[in-house]
């Protein structure tokens, strides 16, 4: 967020210049990786969602990535369990559908490994791109899930369950 300028209610987004590549996160790994498509989780908070258009608006703006969208995540919190909950859910769904990476170089460390653990299930490729650029895809772990929940295709509040073995 210490590159984006938000004005009003509406989390308008001021990216009239936007940082080089390697000051972000996500635009570092979007341009280690080169030409992929950029999806991001958001915390459904005003700023959350306003950080998400910036990097996505950024990305395209420098070439980085194709900006495909982001997905809000309730109570996307350090500590939340029901945001852990949601994250894992609203990224094993998206993975399942489209496949990719999964970027493990942004985000507080708890998410992280919610990301891993969504692409292991999914069958996704993680990769961590560290400071200088250098791309390191980690292996991918075989995770058996015996039954998808059906509610992990719909959103709401109930707690989700997983059966992994």
């Amino acid at each position: 967020m210490r590159f984006v300028k938000v004005s009003g209610p509406a989390g308008r987004v001021d990216v009239s210049s936007c940082p080089r590549p390697w000051e972000v996160p996500e635009l570092h790994m979007a341009a280690a990786l080169g030409g992929v498509e950029l999806e991001l989780a958001a915390s459904d908070t005003a700023e959350g969602v306003a950080a998400a258009r910036a990097v996505l608006l950024c990305a395209e703006r420098l070439g980085v990535a194709k900006p495909v969208g982001f997905f809000v995540v309730k109570r996307f919190r350090p500590g939340s369990l029901e945001g852990a909950a949601d994250l894992l859910d609203k990224a094993v769904v998206r993975l399942l559908r489209r496949g990719g990476y999964v970027g493990l170089t942004s985000g507080a460390k708890p998410q992280v490994f919610y990301l891993l653990l969504a692409a292991w299930i999914a069958g996704a490729q993680p990769v961590y791109v560290d400071v200088g650029g250098g791309v390191h895809f980690l292996p991918r772990v075989e995770v058996r899930v015996d039954s998808l929940p059906r509610e992990l295709l719909y959103a709401g509040d109930r707690p989700r369950g997983w059966v992994l073995e």
